[in-house]
């Protein structure tokens, strides 16, 4: 059960948008509104107390008791808000002694951007080749972004001189998907048709995010 305020009590009605909060001695009791319902749904408000170093969420409903706060966050009793659009007047009963709080905006911590940045590495495990002569490819792709890379394909153009190699696809088929900070090696092979030297074109690829 929730306590009463004991003594001589106020009671007074605030109108709180969405990240706004009530500052009640200092930071002695917080309530602050971090979301109201949307058009169509079940109205709430959603509210942050905090008293003494702690911190509680509760939902607050149109015509609902709102003894569900409990120690230590009751030191106030919150009448049932009414909801606006994008408003809650919410009706609050404290101890006479306190002042009047202060309305202040609630900073809403910036979250970075997660962008996946892929690293792609090419290399060959031979340089001079006779005719009929394997070669292997090998393909590193590393994520050094904060995000994950999606749909991810590779772009390559059969290099003249080769052809296919027993046992091996080109391009290589690679995973849809790679998290920051992983790592992919693929591997495949190719026949030299000629003997001689060979430049080989860069490999390209392709990936997006969310």
């Amino acid at each position: 059960m929730f306590s009463i305020p004991v003594g001589a009590v106020k009671t007074e009605s605030f109108f709180l948008e969405n990240y706004t909060g009530l500052n009640f001695g200092n930071g002695y009791y917080k309530i602050e509104v971090i979301e109201i319902s949307k058009p169509g749904d079940m109205p709430f408000v959603k509210v942050n107390l905090t008293t003494s170093g702690l911190s509680k969420k509760y939902y607050l409903r149109e015509n609902e008791d709102p003894s569900i706060v409990d120690e230590p966050f009751n030191k106030s009793i919150l009448i049932p808000p009414l909801l606006l659009k994008t408003t809650a007047r919410i009706t609050i009963e404290y101890p006479d002694e306190w002042l009047s709080p202060e309305k202040y905006t609630i900073e809403i911590p910036v979250v970075p951007e997660k962008i996946p940045n892929i690293v792609l590495t090419k290399s060959v495990d031979k340089t001079t080749l006779n005719k009929g002569d394997i070669v292997e490819f090998k393909l590193i792709l590393e994520n050094t972004g904060n995000g994950t890379a999606y749909n991810m394909t590779l772009e390559d153009r059969f290099p003249p001189g080769f052809t296919s190699a027993p046992g091996s696809r080109f391009p290589p088929v690679i995973t849809n998907e790679l998290e920051a900070g992983e790592r992919l090696e693929v591997f495949f092979a190719l026949k030299a048709v000629e003997s001689g030297s060979y430049n080989i074109d860069p490999t390209a690829m392709k990936y997006g995010s969310k």
